[in-house]
């Protein structure tokens, strides 16, 4: 199995560079709000529905083309509404979920990249004042996860093989340097 994830150990076996439109692709598309707030995630279907009906235009779309009906366009990563979308929070946040950072990190585990069985790790550990959020927590196997305990990664003498993110955090990234890489990491 393989997923695209970023690395912050290059020296993995098995790696590709992979851009972020390809890392958003794997997603879905992107929905902004005219403010270019992050409001949702949606299937590409819903995303072309939108651009056809005119209530979004595309701010970024991938290389790859899509024939829809009687057209052809190229696949929509991000999107924004051409009108305010009024939402009843100041800020949109993501909220944590334990199958998105499954999914996230690849089915495998942060640490040894290995799959199987997998708990949830947070990198800050709770009890030093590490938060439940998606850029505090990874996959991890229960090996893994007794051997680390309580520490930090660095304290317990074991580096983390992918780094953990928010996908809200990657679309503005995509907003700022288009050409940053990904690296596509296999489980062993």
């Amino acid at each position: 199995m393989s997923y695209i994830v970023p690395v912050t150990n290059p020296g993995i076996s098995e790696t590709v560079n992979q851009t972020y439109q390809e890392k958003a692709v794997s997603y879905g598309v992107v929905l902004l709000n005219m403010n270019l707030q992050p409001l949702n995630v949606i299937t590409t279907q819903k995303a072309l529905k939108m651009l056809f009906t005119g209530k979004a235009e595309t701010v970024r779309s991938a290389k790859q083309t899509i024939r829809y009906a009687d057209k052809t366009v190229r696949k929509p990563l991000i999107l924004k509404m051409k009108y305010m979308i009024d939402v009843a929070y100041k800020y949109v946040k993501r909220v944590w979920s334990r199958h998105f950072v499954f999914e996230r990190d690849g089915y495998c585990c942060a640490y040894c990249r290995r799959d199987g069985m997998l708990t949830i790790d947070h990198v800050i550990p709770r009890s030093r004042g590490g938060k439940q959020v998606m850029t505090n927590t990874v996959a991890c196997c229960p090996a893994c996860n007794i051997r680390k305990m309580n520490k930090t990664p660095e304290e317990a003498g074991m580096t983390l093989q992918t780094k953990p993110y928010d996908l809200f955090d990657i679309v503005f990234d995509m907003l700022k340097e288009p050409d940053s890489t990904y690296m596509l990491v296999t489980c062993f």
